[in-house]
């Protein structure tokens, strides 16, 4: 008969809030983030990573830090681990855990599985036809594949399931936007184009007027056109995102997931953490980035800086939430900035970056100057070229102090540059992003 092996998660460098998190049904009545008082696990098979000594049988967790194993008393309140095993946590260093209800109508179906434009439409229907309380629908997931040839989104298509308020739905890259007539209005771009633009690029008609098809306008699930307009609908209370974001992180917790670096942020979801947090309920630590783009106030970074201040020196919930570090875009996936011409849709480019490099160069100097960790986000070899030089100079011209600053997806790297990251001291963080 298969044995079933029934594994308890640990952050074993940090906290047992993993274990907390994951065992609910140990009937044992544990608040997350609480500092003080000693927790002690007994009964349990824990693997220690050492394999000339693998497995302890219990632990004392003090002030969210392991400080005993094998201990003969446990202090604290004891937990019997019935026998399962420990291991040590998953973190996951690149997540978007905003996106399930800021990107998309909290519970909507996703539209993989859609195979057509006429498949899409019945999604949508459906899904309007069962929630009419919903004020801005928004559904997350078609592919390309729905259009022939070089057929693409309008917004007559959304129109005729639901032209009374304004709905969008998010490709599945979380790139490209289709939308109705309500929503272009809503976002007053239907006409023109708004001043704050940037890079991304609203398809429009011969006569001028937006087809519904929107390119790069939204920045991961904080800044854009459309959540501009989503932001003036007011479809989500701050309580009630609190009670959403808390359910998705509880979702981490529960497959082993202990820590999270978040990868888009602002003043306002930094302010829905810390209300979890403050009500005892973060079932994972978290690394928060603010995001920082064209659509963001002038001193929003000093008031990152000074929000990241206000974390660090709450020390009754110390290790729980960081707030530190700062994204800064350089480049993206549809004009990815390259050393050398590649084809794009057709057309020879090298691509370009997202903001003049005199720009970035300020963001990146002023981000690190008010302490904040700077998470520079990159897809071609000429993106990350730049983002090292800016990084080097960085570490010359501003005062010294610890960093520890990252080039984010990397995905195209010069060999000239490899060794760079070392040399600098920079973190490469490399991961899929440009082709979809």
């Amino acid at each position: 008969m298969e044995r079933t092996i029934k594994l308890i998660f640990v952050s074993l460098m940090v906290s047992v809030m993993g274990f907390v998190s994951c065992s609910k049904d140990s009937g044992v009545e544990v608040k997350l983030n609480s500092q003080g008082g000693d927790i002690g696990i007994t009964n349990a098979r824990i693997w220690t990573g050492n394999s000339k000594d693998p497995y302890k049988s219990s632990m004392t967790v003090r002030d969210g830090v392991i400080v005993a194993m094998d201990a003969e008393n446990p202090t604290g309140r004891v937990i019997d681990a019935g026998g399962r095993l420990i291991v040590p946590g998953f973190w996951d260093g690149h997540t978007h855990p905003q996106t399930p209800y800021v990107l998309t109508s909290p519970g909507a179906p996703t539209l993989f599985q859609a195979e057509n434009i006429q498949q899409v439409q019945d999604i949508l229907r459906e899904y309007i036809e069962a929630h009419p309380e919903d004020i801005y629908p928004r559904l997350f997931g078609w592919m390309d594949g729905v259009f022939e040839g070089d057929d693409q989104p309008t917004r007559d298509l959304l129109d005729e399931i639901v032209s009374d308020k304004p709905c969008y739905l998010v490709h599945s890259s979380g790139h490209k936007h289709w939308t109705n007539t309500k929503a272009l209005e809503l976002a007053e771009i239907l006409e023109s184009d708004p001043p704050d633009l940037a890079a991304g690029t609203i398809v429009r008609d011969e006569q001028g007027l937006a087809t519904g098809y929107l390119i790069e306008t939204e920045l991961a699930s904080t800044h854009g056109i459309l959540l501009r307009s989503v932001k003036k609908q007011q479809p989500l209370t701050f309580e009630y995102q609190v009670q959403l974001q808390q359910k998705i992180l509880e979702e981490y917790a529960q497959w082993g997931v202990t820590g999270v670096w978040t990868k888009d942020g602002d003043l306002d979801i930094t302010r829905i953490y810390q209300q979890i947090l403050l009500e005892d309920n973060l079932p994972v630590r978290v690394i928060l980035d603010h995001l920082y783009t064209p659509y963001s106030e002038d001193d929003d970074i000093v008031k990152f800086a000074k929000r990241a201040n206000e974390i660090a020196g709450n020390h009754v919930y110390d290790g729980f939430l960081r707030a530190d570090g700062i994204k800064i875009i350089l480049d993206l996936p549809y004009h990815l900035w390259m050393h050398e011409p590649y084809d794009n849709n057709g057309v020879p480019d090298t691509g370009h970056p997202l903001e003049d490099m005199d720009e970035v160069r300020r963001q990146i100097f002023e981000a690190d100057i008010n302490g904040l960790m700077v998470n520079v986000l990159t897809m071609g070899d000429r993106a990350v070229t730049e983002a090292l030089n800016v990084l080097e100079e960085v570490a010359v011209l501003n005062p010294p102090r610890t960093r520890r600053h990252t080039v984010e997806h990397a995905e195209w790297i010069r060999e000239s540059d490899l060794s760079r990251f070392s040399e600098l001291g920079v973190v490469v963080v490399m991961n899929y992003m440009a082709s979809y």
